[in-house]
């Protein structure tokens, strides 16, 4: 989980101690476990070429990718162009 724009240092925070509360902050299966990341200081196309260029699953296949936006405005088209030129 990739987290990136104004706070996202939360995001990634909720992410991790949802993951640690699913498992009664005990060990974490290989297969359940969520790798995050903040971004707060790196430019979206930035961000976007981390995760598809630099970012490496050796043990989990990646078929799919989601993008969630959260934002007072729509902005899903300049998004996706963004994530497709990375």
């Amino acid at each position: 989980m990739l987290a990136w724009g104004e706070r996202c240092d939360l995001w990634d925070d909720v992410v991790d101690w949802t993951l640690l509360e699913e498992f009664e902050f005990g060990d974490i299966p290989e297969d359940r476990f969520v790798m995050t990341s903040w971004h707060e200081n790196q430019t979206l196309d930035e961000v976007f070429a981390y995760c598809k260029q630099l970012v490496l699953f050796d043990s989990v296949p990646l078929a799919q990718t989601v993008l969630l936006h959260i934002a007072r405005q729509p902005a899903e088209q300049r998004i996706m162009d963004a994530y497709v030129q990375a």
